[in-house]
């Protein structure tokens, strides 16, 4: 771990702006976005006629940073949507904690959505997958206790499909998705890669010419300081071990209180 380390310090950075990926950063480009057009979930891009800019949060590893991101939008008085997985080997959306936390997202008018993985299904008909999608989704509504209405594939471009699904809206529909007018800091993982995957983002928002125009922001990337990607890991280990040893010595003052 520390000579990889060593190596992504070493590597330099093409974006100015992705050089922290803190959350001071974050507000001053959602404030310039916010210049540019109304900044709203997927669900009310037809609200807008289509001129506005579709923000999503793709939750792949840890949720909690997802709270950060409410509070800043919420103080900028915009709203966007949260991707959720319910397939994730590293949060459950289930759990007490993360069940509150969505239904609070919800209930503060932020949108939820399925971050739907089909490759974990394997090679399944169109028809499972239909059905994957739907008892997925209903995971997430009886998590928030309201529908859900859109869906982004995760990893779609690694594993090269793109199925659509009735009855949802997705991410990834060419109504709304194209290279023109799509910003995501999906590469941000390998620091041999721009992490915009060549786009500067104020550059991109600057040169709107089409519209709606979709930001695909990953929350688990963003520090308070900053930092690179493994400080991000880092971070992410860290708050699960804590939580880790608040339950168990939750548990155990339980234990000892009752004399079981």
């Amino acid at each position: 771990m520390q000579d990889g380390r060593a190596t992504m310090r070493k590597t330099p950075q093409k974006d100015a702006w992705g050089v922290k990926f803190s959350f001071d950063e974050l507000e001053r480009f959602l404030r310039c976005t916010m210049d540019v057009a109304p900044v709203v979930p997927l669900r009310d891009c037809k609200k807008h006629n289509g001129r506005c800019i579709l923000l999503r949060q793709d939750v792949d590893l840890d949720l909690y940073p997802s709270d950060k991101f409410t509070k800043i939008q919420k103080k900028l008085g915009i709203r966007s949507t949260f991707f959720v997985l319910t397939t994730s080997h590293t949060y459950n959306p289930q759990s007490a904690r993360l069940r509150r936390m969505l239904r609070e997202m919800s209930g503060d008018g932020f949108e939820i959505g399925l971050h739907f993985d089909p490759s974990i299904y394997g090679n399944v008909s169109k028809a499972r997958l239909d059905q994957a999608v739907r008892d997925e989704c209903a995971i997430l509504e009886r998590v928030i206790g309201a529908p859900i209405t859109s869906i982004a594939l995760h990893n779609p471009s690694v594993h090269g499909d793109y199925p659509m699904f009735d009855g949802y809206l997705n991410a990834y529909a060419k109504e709304i998705f194209s290279d023109e007018r799509y910003l995501s800091d999906s590469m941000r993982i390998d620091p041999f890669l721009h992490p915009y995957r060549g786009k500067e983002p104020y550059e991109f928002i600057k040169g709107i010419k089409k519209f709606p125009v979709q930001i695909s922001l990953h929350p688990e990337q963003f520090l308070e300081g900053g930092g690179d990607y493994v400080d991000t890991i880092v971070a992410y280990t860290s708050r699960m071990s804590e939580t880790l040893l608040h339950d168990y010595f939750e548990t155990l003052s339980i234990i000892r209180r009752d004399g079981l």
